[in-house]
């Protein structure tokens, strides 16, 4: 199996430098690990590879039917091109083994960047939406202040105009009260 190492710790630190929590970004390494090591199960290995027949092999062979000697100028003949067709048939076995692999490799290695991307822009946009939400809040709360402050304002001009009223009232009624007892005093005194 090929092994293509991925320092988990590195990765982790750049998710939660990223403004990804940590408990996140250890689930997301440990699901890429997975993804990686799942990928890298279907990759052809050396002893597959040894598996297949080689030309050695089919020379063992061809020297078995040359020994035997029983055998006619036209079944070796058949035999021959038997070996010839199981030789080329194992030469595409293993380039389609070859191809496949690179196929593979470069295949997880697309789904993997992919990924990192992924995650990365999510961790940009969640970091970006935490910085609007936090504007948001402080206009908010600049916006609350300023309304505080006129409503205490008016409250204070509308005290102003009470306390005007009050005594004005006051006034009016001492003048009045004065007035009558003036106005008693004079008709008692004739």
């Amino acid at each position: 199996m090929i092994a293509m190492a991925l320092d988990t710790h590195a990765f982790v630190k750049r998710l939660t430098a990223a403004g990804m929590p940590e408990a996140q970004a250890e689930v997301v390494t440990t699901l890429v690990t997975a993804a990686r090591e799942a990928d890298a199960a279907g990759f052809v290995t050396k002893s597959d590879l040894a598996e297949l027949a080689t030309k050695a092999d089919l020379g063992t062979v061809a020297s078995k039917a040359d020994v035997a000697g029983s055998a006619t100028k036209g079944e070796l003949a058949g035999v021959e091109a038997g070996l010839k067709l199981a030789l080329a048939e194992s030469g595409l076995r293993l380039a389609l083994a070859e191809s496949e692999a690179g196929l593979k490799h470069a295949l997880a290695e697309s789904e993997a960047g992919l990924k990192l991307a992924l995650v990365e822009s999510e961790a940009a946009l969640k970091l970006a939406l935490s910085a609007s939400e936090a504007g948001l809040k402080h206009a908010l709360a600049a916006s609350e202040a300023g309304l505080k402050l006129a409503l205490a304002e008016t409250k204070a001009d509308i005290m102003k105009w009470m306390i005007g009223m009050i005594g004005g009232a006051v006034v009016i009624n001492a003048v009045t009260v004065v007035g009558a007892m003036l106005a008693l005093l004079r008709m008692a005194s004739h």
